[in-house]
């Protein structure tokens, strides 16, 4: 399964489904989901992975929150900068540790 090929809508289930029971990653999920924008861009979506679970099969999708902080800090994603303001804090709900020299720092 590959997050680039997958219908938007598909995708979204996907991010909800894998962050369902985590708050923080089900938060930053539906900020991401409900913009509009970024399930919609291929270079946002080259940072989802998508697959099957080896224990169950079940499919998912889930954001490198790192990766997607990492590509607006440099320029790899095409956004405003109101646009990367706003992913700010969904790559911090997750509460993983964001690229050094990130101004947005994961919960320790």
């Amino acid at each position: 399964m590959n997050a680039e090929t997958l219908a938007s809508g598909r995708l979204a289930a996907l991010l909800r489904g894998t962050a369902a029971g985590m708050l923080p990653d089900t938060a930053a999920a539906n900020l991401i989901i409900r913009h509009g924008h970024f399930l919609h861009d291929r270079s946002f979506r080259r940072i989802i992975a998508a697959g099957a679970s080896v224990t169950d099969g079940q499919p998912f999708a889930v954001i490198h929150w790192n990766a997607a902080l990492y590509a607006l800090e440099h320029g790899h994603l095409p956004c405003s900068a109101l646009l990367t303001e706003l992913t700010r804090p969904a790559a911090w709900f997750p509460g993983q540790a964001c690229c050094k020299g990130s101004s947005v720092r994961g919960h320790e």
